[in-house]
């Protein structure tokens, strides 16, 4: 944390610190302790000397102005995404849209196996997906993490296996290519407090897209652009890609509609406005 200070000091630039979701939150979702006194006080010293500090959420901002940081400094802005990603997304989507093989339905999520998460709910829904046997459900799992056996343990004693992919860790670009293969794309839970970046990845490609009605997500999309769930609800998650499946059509309006909404989150823009922000 005294690397940028060092520097910005020596080069004569301005210290602009981005500090996402607070460290506290995620220790305590994994059962971890922290140095409390000295996270403080780096924090503290880092916020005097920035001129700008950039965080992700309301939530975010608050925990770091009761920390002590100059609330003045304090900018919100999301995560975002490459410019020269979301024109690759703009092409997979133009080749496959969502829902383009009848009677079959490919349900996806892309990211860490982290409790925070929630693939659990994942597992639980698509279960009762099975109920509905008009459709071919499939679930792709890109990713790897401290949940990943628990989660194969889970997906063998629901029986739902057989139906679903662990495709692992994979590179970056072939992770966000994998997305273009979904149907529909899942956040299935969240820590309240980021801007989770699978969810502009998964706008980018105009997939429909379910996650965890949390203020912090409703910060950067609308109901008409992101499918927002009750937290924690396998029912209402298995209810949400049911509805979706139903209406293709509008299921895909409503993927454009998240692509011209991250179109606005790209880091390029996000960047400039960081150093507009300074230059006033």
């Amino acid at each position: 944390d005294t690397a940028g200070v060092r520097m910005a000091k020596k080069f004569g630039c301005p210290l602009i610190i981005w500090l996402d979701a607070p460290f506290p939150i995620e220790r305590a979702f994994r059962q971890e302790s922290y140095f409390k006194s000295l996270h403080i006080s780096r924090m503290r010293a880092l916020g005097q000397q920035a001129q700008r500090i950039v965080t992700v959420s309301r939530v975010a901002k608050e925990y770091y102005s009761q920390l002590g940081l100059p609330e003045a400094k304090i900018l919100i802005l999301p995560n975002g995404i490459p410019e020269r990603l979301l024109r690759k997304g703009m092409e997979f989507a133009l080749k496959r849209r969502p829902f383009s093989q009848p009677h079959e339905c490919v349900v996806g999520f892309v990211g860490s196996l982290s409790r925070w998460h929630g693939v659990t709910f994942l597992l639980d829904a698509l279960r009762e997906l099975l109920n509905f046997q008009s459709v071919q459900w499939r679930l792709q799992i890109v990713g790897y993490g401290e949940e990943y056996k628990r989660l194969c343990a889970q997906a063998h004693q629901l029986g739902v296996s057989p139906f679903v992919e662990w495709l692992g860790a994979l590179p970056h670009e072939q992770a966000f290519e994998r997305i273009a293969q979904f149907d529909i794309a899942v956040l299935p839970h969240t820590l309240p407090t980021g801007a989770p970046m699978k969810l502009f990845e998964y706008a980018a490609l105009a997939r429909p897209v379910i996650a965890p009605d949390f203020p912090n997500l409703r910060a950067w999309f609308t109901n008409d652009e992101l499918c927002f769930i009750k937290p924690e609800d396998p029912q209402a998650l298995a209810d949400a890609i049911l509805s979706l499946c139903k209406a293709p059509k509008e299921a895909q309006e409503m993927g454009l509609r998240a692509q011209a909404r991250v179109a606005e989150y790209t880091w390029e823009k996000i960047v400039q406005r960081i150093l507009n922000d300074v230059q006033l």
